[in-house]
Formats: structure tokens, C-alpha cells, sequence
């Protein structure tokens, strides 16, 4: 492992909400009857069933086994949840643990609100589709704040997720939403020209399985736009520590190179991406090459540990300074003056 600090303790590396440790409680009982069952897996990309353990619990102090391939470098939660564990944690207490609060979908939907602003902006810099007078669907919408960009500027838009408050909050909104997942735009009689995955792949059970149905969706000329946190983005965010970024709810832990390996292995090829992760894929032949990045990966997570444990390191106190900045703007929501104000005076 990284460091003995990721052993399974039962402690958070963050603070948490008395609502947020009763919910952990729960979840920790339901683990320890066997309520929620646990299931071993081959590593999704190769197949490949040696891995080296990077730790046994997430920043909640939720027992969770994280794992990276040695063959193909994916790291992945292994063993983890069976479905029917993974379902019912997600209706019971999924969103209680991760956004507490009276506000919480209110928060969430103005988070999703400046976020569709970015990647709206993503894919007209990034592509060369027109986002007027398109089908634009999300699997994993939330609240549908994302969608609310793309409706504005005069698309037909499709939004589906489990969370039956959050998809209420957004049909209040004027969004068109619905229970249920991808089933529900394999229905619909127009294929979608633009499909949004913003922080939902990294739920996916089978990926690949889920990513070859979302291409069989597409238009010829459609693309898909994904959107995960980023393993080689942690000096630039959750403050430089690898065991922050983790949480139980996410299988799969991707940089770049191992998402665009999952990508191809569904028929989609790599558009344009970075480290963030902001990636655009299109339709393409399926290919099971891949590219590892076992070495690579494993020397990021010991530079970004020593960064860590160097509280006087120059570039972390930069990084630090950004980030609250960056936090200040967002709260007063002065942050798209600030932009507007740069870009004028690089003109």
C-alpha cells in the first residue's frame, strides 16, 4: 500500500456531519450481516487477475479494497459490491453520505447548472457539432442542471437517473427528466446526437458493457462526452491526497490513458481529453490493445504522497492558494467576471 494510513481503521480523513456517521454506521452493519455482499472480479480491462493493493478503505473509513492492475495499470475497487448491494446502498444511503444537508439538491443543481456552462463550452471548442437544434441526453443527470445550458440554448434534451427527489427537483425546473437509466433512451425514436457521462462512468458495474450500448445510441456523427475525476489531476484537487479522492461509490479509478483503454474496448475512439478528466469520444472500430501505465501511475501516487507530507513545498502552497481562490469565486459567483476580465485583458 502507499502508506499505512490507508490500512482499514474505521477512520475518515475528512470531517463528516453527525447525519453523515450515522449513514456510514449503517452501511458498516449491513457489511459486517452480509447484507451487502462483496464479489471478486478479473480486472475489467485485460482480464488480468494480479494487482498490487493501494489501500483498504476510503475517506470515509468505509472498508473498500482499491487495486491497481499490474498488466494494464487500471485501478479498480476488488473485490467490491455485487449489484444488488450496490442498489440498494444507492437508494438507501448513497446521497445521506455524500451530500448532507436540508439544501443538498438545491446546492447540487447549482453545481450542475455552472458545470453544463463548462462542458457546454467543452464540446463547442472541442467538436465540430453545432449545439443548436440537437438531442442531447444524460445518463446520471441528477437534478438535470447540466441539461439546463443546453435547453437554453434551444436543444431537445433528455435527462435519466435513479434519484426519484432529484429528477422531481429538475421536472420543477422546466427539465425534461425521468426515472431510470439507459433503458429509457433506448426507447426514444430519435438517436441522441450528444450523450453527457459527467461523474457517472466510475459507477459503472461492466463499463465496457454500458459504453457499447451508449454507442449503439449515437448518431453516426454523434459524440460522447465523459467526465471523471482524474487519478494524475490530484495536485489540483481533493488537496493533493489520493485518499480524499477515494470513495466507495466509485469501481473504477481512471487517468485518461486507462479510460480511453475502456473507450476502445467499446467501439469509441479518443476525441480530445486531459487529466481533469474532460473527454469527447466518437464512433469508431472496437479494439482490445491497450496501453499500460502500471509504473507511471504507481510513481505519480508516491510523488503526490510526498507532496502531501511536505507542508512547506512551494508548489502545494500554490495549489492551496488557487484552490481557496478558486472556492471564493464560485461561493460569491464572481468566478465567470473573473474570466470575462482575463480573457479582455489578454486581448
Amino acid at each position: 500500500m502507499v502508506e499505512k494510513r490507508f490500512i482499514y481503521d474505521k477512520k475518515a480523513c475528512i470531517k463528516l456531519s453527525d447525519e453523515q456517521k450515522n449513514y456510514i454506521r449503517k452501511v458498516e452493519e449491513k457489511i459486517s450481516t452480509g447484507e451487502y455482499k462483496f464479489e471478486k472480479k478479473k480486472c475489467h480491462i485485460c482480464s488480468s487477475e494480479d494487482f498490487t493493493r493501494l489501500s483498504e478503505k476510503d475517506r470515509y473509513g468505509l472498508e473498500m479494497s482499491v487495486v491497481i492492475c499490474k498488466n494494464c495499470g487500471l485501478i479498480q475497487t476488488n473485490p467490491r459490491m455485487d449489484e444488488l448491494s450496490y442498489n440498494k446502498f444507492y437508494k438507501n444511503e448513497y446521497r445521506s453520505i455524500y451530500e448532507s444537508g436540508d439544501d443538498a439538491i438545491e446546492k447540487e443543481f447549482q453545481k450542475e447548472i455552472n458545470r453544463g456552462n463548462e462542458i457546454f463550452k467543452y464540446i463547442t471548442e472541442n467538436s465540430n457539432i453545432d449545439l443548436h437544434d440537437k438531442f442531447v441526453v444524460e445518463i446520471g443527470t441528477g437534478a438535470g442542471g447540466i441539461l439546463k445550458k443546453f435547453q437554453d440554448e434551444g436543444n431537445r434534451i433528455l435527462g435519466v437517473d435513479f434519484g426519484q427527489e432529484y429528477i422531481e427537483f429538475g421536472i420543477k425546473n422546466n427539465l425534461n427528466l425521468k426515472v431510470g437509466s439507459i433503458e429509457i433512451i433506448e426507447q426514444e425514436e430519435e438517436k441522441p446526437d450528444v450523450v453527457i457521462l459527467s461523474h457517472v462512468v466510475e459507477h459503472f458495474l461492466e463499463p465496457i458493457e454500458m459504453l457499447t450500448k451508449i454507442k449503439k445510441l449515437l448518431k453516426r456523427e454523434g459524440i460522447v462526452y465523459v467526465e471523471v475525476p482524474g487519478i494524475k489531476n490530484l495536485e489540483n484537487s481533493y488537496q493533493q491526497d489520493f485518499l480524499k479522492y477515494l470513495q466507495n461509490a466509485h469501481v473504477f479509478h481512471f487517468t485518461l490513458n486507462t479510460l480511453e483503454n475502456c473507450c476502445k474496448r467499446a467501439g469509441l475512439v479518443l476525441v480530445k481529453g486531459n487529466e481533469v478528466i474532460n473527454s469527447l469520444f466518437k464512433s469508431g472500430e472496437k479494439e482490445n490493445d491497450f496501453t499500460s501505465e502500471y509504473y507511471d501511475t504507481l510513481r505519480y501516487l508516491e510523488k503526490i504522497e510526498k507532496i502531501r507530507k511536505n507542508p512547506m513545498d512551494s508548489t502545494k502552497i500554490k495549489k492551496g492558494i488557487l484552490s481557496r481562490a478558486v472556492n471564493i469565486l464560485e461561493k460569491t459567483k464572481t468566478k465567470d467576471t473573473v474570466k470575462k476580465i482575463y480573457r479582455i485583458s489578454k486581448d
